[in-house]
């Protein structure tokens, strides 16, 4: 009789050490994240710094996604390869409006940013202030990011490219930038500029640092067309204060196009013929409070940077564009009814005004 009272008190004794376990630890967990950080992790900090990493440098700066010096259990590799941990990401072309503001700083809106994606395939265009921290809101690996493009050189397009290509190529990315005269430039300046800061961050501690891969720029204009991961991308150049160029993106039979920064331009319907979405600078829509001028009526003091409200909708009509994806937006509130009523005159397609990290398909 004394046999299974005694199996009963051991159970009762298990069941309630169970009952007051706390949720597991990152080195405790028993995800694939933190199996890796528990097989490598020798001082017991719960993460896996340079010294106890057993791959190569390379490897290393891909995981470390935050540049801290270190893997902790949600940057660990999941057994597989970085594309493999990829492939649940959609085999339809879209596009994440990013950031959709302007030059104006708005506490809602980061500057202008998108991220075109096909299956596994990620492609940056432009890197206005706050594309960093609205990747890292969408849990968007850096590390995945296969191409950099840019539509034109003004700072609320650029800006983070002083610290996003630095990353890239600390991980290793081989992969080109693309953009108008100048970048070039700025892909040589950025890489002279903190080539110490990448040694330093390349390198283990008092080890040396690996060689910085090889700067693949391509500058527009240009004739050949550019394909990254199956994704087609063709240019054409767009009127702006300075030198933009549109981006159509194309792959699964389907097709995005960015805009960029522009004025009304007669090449720019042929270019973006029959696109499923049309990502355009917003320019004079109306917002709220705002006195609306009858069609026709502004006039221009001097040559204009951005479209009228109506010269975008005349060319997303031309396009014959399925989706009108409207961003590039000042600071206050948009007044949607009075823009689409103005806007639907001309085009008779369907018009999203985006808001940062909404993906458009």
């Amino acid at each position: 009789m004394r046999t299974p009272r005694l199996v009963f008190t051991i159970l009762a004794v298990l069941a309630a050490l169970t009952t007051g376990a706390s949720e597991p630890t990152a080195q405790e967990s028993p995800s694939p994240g933190g199996r890796f950080v528990r097989r490598l992790d020798k001082d017991g900090d719960g993460r896996v710094s340079r010294e106890e990493f057993d791959g190569p440098a390379r490897a290393f700066d891909r995981h470390d996604a935050n540049g801290d010096g270190y893997i902790d259990a949600t940057e660990a590799p999941n057994r597989g390869s970085r594309r493999t941990s990829r492939a649940a990401t959609t085999a339809t072309l879209e596009v994440m409006t990013v950031g959709t503001g302007s030059p104006q700083y708005n506490a809602e809106r980061s500057r202008p940013s998108m991220l075109v994606t096909h299956g596994d395939t990620r492609i940056l265009v432009d890197m206005g202030e706050g594309t960093e921290a609205r990747l890292q809101q969408a849990k968007i690996d850096l590390g995945s990011i296969d191409a950099y493009c840019f539509t034109h050189h003004h700072r609320d397009h650029n800006a983070e490219a002083m610290t996003l290509l630095p990353q890239a190529w600390q991980r290793g990315f081989a992969g080109p930038v693309v953009g108008p005269e100048g970048t070039r430039d700025l892909v040589t300046f950025l890489r002279s500029f903190y080539a110490k800061d990448l040694a330093y961050r390349r390198g283990k501690r008092g080890g040396e640092a690996a060689p910085l891969p090889e700067a693949i720029v391509h500058e527009l204009p240009s004739k050949k067309a550019l394909t990254v991961g199956g994704v087609k991308i063709t240019t054409v150049e767009v009127p702006h204060s300075i030198a933009t160029f549109a981006y159509r993106f194309e792959a699964g039979g389907r097709s995005i196009v960015i805009s960029g920064d522009l004025t009304y331009t007669k090449d720019l319907g042929p270019f973006a013929k029959d696109a499923d979405v049309l990502v355009m600078d917003s320019g004079a829509i109306v917002y709220v409070g705002q006195r609306a001028r009858p069609q026709g009526a502004r006039k221009r003091k001097k040559p204009a940077a951005h479209a009228t409200c109506e010269e975008v909708a005349r060319m997303a009509a031309e396009a014959k564009a399925k989706k009108l994806v409207l961003v590039h937006f000042r600071t206050g509130a948009v007044d949607e009814e009075a823009t689409r009523k103005r806007m639907g005159e001309i085009y008779d397609g369907e018009i999203v005004f985006a808001k940062d990290l909404d993906i458009h398909r």
